[in-house]
């Protein structure tokens, strides 16, 4: 249910509403029964156009009433996924290739113990054990799961595997770094763990953990981490470097924090000495992150940005919850011109990947679009699967043929040959298998 409320509390952008005294002149002219109508109509009118931004993705109600995004992983050619019955599966690409009735290489299926909940982000690939988090449904907490990659198939977690719990839902993917794990939750916190024991190492507290009106500001961003620096964003709008060291102590773990004006959930890029990420108040920020942080150039979208941004080096590609796609240069200054702007004509806030064919792009709509680095053109016919897409796509094999892949909110699992544009194998992760 969206309710005017929730939006305010989480002030995702200055941007979102402008109001000036010549509308508040014009409200008092309308009569009351007329402005209760045209309430509902903004109301249905935020779920049509932001339906996965203001319904039903709204702090807790993520928690109480989604069922996960079939997020997966890839390493070589091994899939890893997790479907929204609470399954962990390891595919082998080849085989499916060969035979898309083929079962999977082990499943593991959380048990009441051992729930995982729902699940959004991106399993992590360390390099024994893979690592999932999810939120467990009506309650506020989260829990982590560390897999062997060699498991048999059963529901039980084998002797070095491990699970943790943590205080508040997870909605960004683990991270596994130099054999830690890094984990946010929607109270927040970030936590850091070993990889192999699973022992927490430290925890850290957000200004978002600090209540505004009742409501903590929750961290649904996916962390990133370099040289030691974890980098995130959360909804108490600002960006976090914070040190990875496990005897710093909490005042000194904050490295430099940027105050945007909006949101920022989405993950951020790291290319050469800059850090990039968009945020809800439509801005896509560059960063110094040799320098504390100092900003190098904004960009301005039409609209919030969700999804992160990519770069082959040279160029910097960012798509915004309109369906727009924008390319600019790595080395702009703020108000330097774009290269090129495309119109995809949904929202986008699945993460989209760059291969040597093109960039791929997938919407909450559910459609595919291989758009030319160049150019921004779309030459290829998108592909259109039976429901949303919000999870990443991922790269499954780069060389000759680039290979791609990604799953959809009713847990189907596409690959898809990038350089003839053609899906090569469909799998349905939910059910039996």
């Amino acid at each position: 249910m969206i309710r005017f409320p929730r939006l305010n509390s989480y002030n995702l952008g200055n941007e979102d509403l402008e109001i000036n005294q010549s509308s508040f002149d014009l409200l008092n002219r309308i009569p009351l029964a007329t402005l209760k109508m045209l309430r509902l109509f903004m109301l249905v009118l935020l779920a049509a156009y932001v339906p996965f931004v203001f319904s039903g993705c709204t702090g807790r109600d993520v928690i109480s009433v989604a069922e996960g995004w079939s997020p997966l992983a890839v390493e070589d050619a091994i899939v890893y996924v997790a479907t929204k019955d609470s399954k962990i599966l390891a595919l082998d690409s080849n085989s499916l290739e060969r035979d898309q009735r083929n079962p999977p290489i082990w499943e593991f299926t959380s048990t009441k113990e051992d729930n995982l909940g729902s699940v959004f982000g991106p399993p992590a690939i360390g390099g024994e054990f893979i690592y999932v988090a999810g939120s467990l449904e009506k309650e506020i907490t989260g829990q982590v799961i560390a897999l062997k990659k060699d498991r048999p198939s059963n529901s039980q977690l084998q002797p070095e595997e491990w699970k943790q719990s943590v205080s508040g839902g997870v909605i960004g993917g683990p991270v596994f770094y130099e054999g830690i794990v890094i984990v946010t939750t929607d109270v927040g916190k970030i936590y850091c763990f070993d990889g192999q024991t699973g022992e927490k190492i430290w925890s850290y507290e957000t200004e978002g953990v600090k209540k505004t009106n009742g409501k903590v500001k929750p961290i649904w961003s996916t962390p990133v981490v370099e040289d030691g620096v974890v980098y995130v964003g959360s909804m108490d709008q600002s960006f976090y470097a914070l040190s990875l060291g496990a005897e710093v102590s909490d005042s000194e773990r904050l490295l430099w924090k940027f105050k945007t004006n909006g949101a920022v959930v989405g993950k951020a890029l790291l290319v050469e000495d800059l850090v990039i990420f968009g945020s809800f108040d439509r801005n896509l920020y560059a960063l110094d992150k040799t320098k504390g942080g100092k900003l190098v150039w904004t960009f301005q979208s039409d609209n919030l940005i969700w999804a992160a941004p990519v770069s082959n080096g040279e160029t910097v590609y960012a798509a915004s919850s309109d369906g727009k796609v924008y390319a600019m240069p790595l080395d702009r200054l703020s108000g330097d011109e774009i290269y090129w702007v495309q119109d995809l004509l949904e929202p986008v806030f699945s993460d989209p990947i760059l291969t040597s064919e093109g960039l791929v792009i997938a919407t909450n709509k559910g459609t595919v679009s291989l758009v030319d680095q160049v150019d921004g053109s779309v030459d290829v016919i998108p592909i259109s699967t039976e429901d949303d897409i919000r999870a990443p796509v991922m790269s499954l094999r780069l060389g000759e043929s680039p290979l791609v892949v990604f799953s959809d909110l009713d847990g189907v699992i596409r690959a898809v040959d990038v350089k003839r544009w053609r899906v090569i194998w469909t799998m349905q992760s939910r059910g039996d298998t």
